[in-house]
């Protein structure tokens, strides 16, 4: 087993040393403090909408989530939450948006922290706050609690496609994918699809995660999918990151990565086996399996802990296909000789 740990933390200065787009420098942990309190002011400014929908208690969000994609609650509606108190403790929630039914609309979390948020079903995919969204916008909101799924899980949202813009928004959740298939499991998102060029980009910006996310039992099913003890087989499109777990995507728009700080633990655990002994799922600080012709990391920062069952752990991004522009992105030193 692969652990990389924080220890000095490298200040935001020219870069005495630079690796593969990566900036290594040995400074103190007081620069995290720094962005922390930076994103603590840079909260987006709040709608100014006539049509927006006031959710103004847990039992209000609950309706949302119940009802998404009624006349009361159209899924390109325009939500803010305007309430002192969004408790879901022992409240049955529903990731917002789904694959038929995906939000589109804008949602304000207005600096607000929903606490106590539960989900845990091992058999669902697209498993989040939100479940499934495009061009969407979501911003200003702070999720904590637990979210599990079997795919495409993230704290913020399971599957985010083209056009979406996720900023401003905090996941203290614990975040789990338990999958015999596409497991692909994020801090922020679980699976970042991007599209042709007449798609909008997606952007993350200014977001942070806590916590530990975990993805169990990755790949494609080998011998017996239902069976991690007999082992699953996968290959580098399965992984689990800080922000992201996947992306995917060619041609026209490509994701926008900047400022976002991780301070979780990152884990894989994959059960090897002589069936799938050359297959390489993917863990990853920012992401974990990257797969865009192109891309935009910036200034963003990882001080958390990666763990990989695999030996195949990546404090960074880790990329297969396309040009990324890297810039003023601040990991743990020592770990450049895992970036590939």
């Amino acid at each position: 087993m692969l652990q990389l740990r924080l220890t000095n933390f490298p200040a935001v200065a020219p870069c005495a040393e630079r690796i593969g787009g990566i900036c290594m420098q040995k400074k103190t942990f007081g620069i995290l403090l720094a962005v922390c309190l930076l994103f603590g002011v840079l909260m987006i400014t709040p709608m100014a909408d006539d049509n927006v929908i006031e959710i103004k208690d847990a039992d209000a969000l609950l309706a949302m989530m119940n009802n998404m994609g009624s006349a009361d609650y159209p899924l390109d509606g325009h939500y803010q939450l305007t309430g002192d108190s969004y408790d879901m403790q022992g409240k049955k929630v529903t990731p917002i948006g789904t694959s038929a039914k995906p939000f589109t609309g804008t949602f304000d979390g207005n600096g607000k922290t929903v606490s106590n948020y539960t989900y845990s079903d091992t058999s669902a995919d697209n498993v989040g706050f939100f479940g499934y969204v495009s061009n969407a916008t979501i911003k200003n909101l702070t999720v904590s609690g637990t979210v599990t799924g079997k795919q495409f899980v993230g704290g913020i949202a399971g599957y985010a496609a083209s056009g979406t813009t996720i900023s401003g928004c905090t996941n203290n959740c614990n975040v789990t994918g338990i999958a015999s298939a596409k497991a692909q499991v994020g801090g922020i998102v679980g699976t970042l699809a991007t599209g042709n060029a007449l798609d909008k980009q997606n952007i993350l910006f200014g977001n942070f995660v806590s916590g530990t996310i975990l993805c169990t039992g990755a790949g494609r099913s080998a011998i017996n999918a239902d069976d991690l003890s007999k082992g699953l087989k996968s290959d580098k499109s399965y992984g689990v990151g800080g922000v992201f777990g996947y992306a995917n995507g060619s041609g026209g728009t490509v994701p926008v990565v900047e400022n976002n700080v991780i301070v979780a633990d990152v884990v894989l655990k994959f059960a090897y086996t002589a069936a799938n002994a050359d297959q390489t799922p993917v863990a990853g600080g920012l992401t974990g399996y990257y797969n865009v012709g192109g891309g935009v990391f910036k200034n963003n920062v990882f001080a958390g802990t990666v763990t990989s069952e695999t030996n195949k752990c990546y404090a960074g991004i880790w990329s297969q296909n396309g040009s990324v522009t890297f810039k003023n992105n601040y990991i743990v030193e020592g770990a450049a000789d895992m970036i590939n």
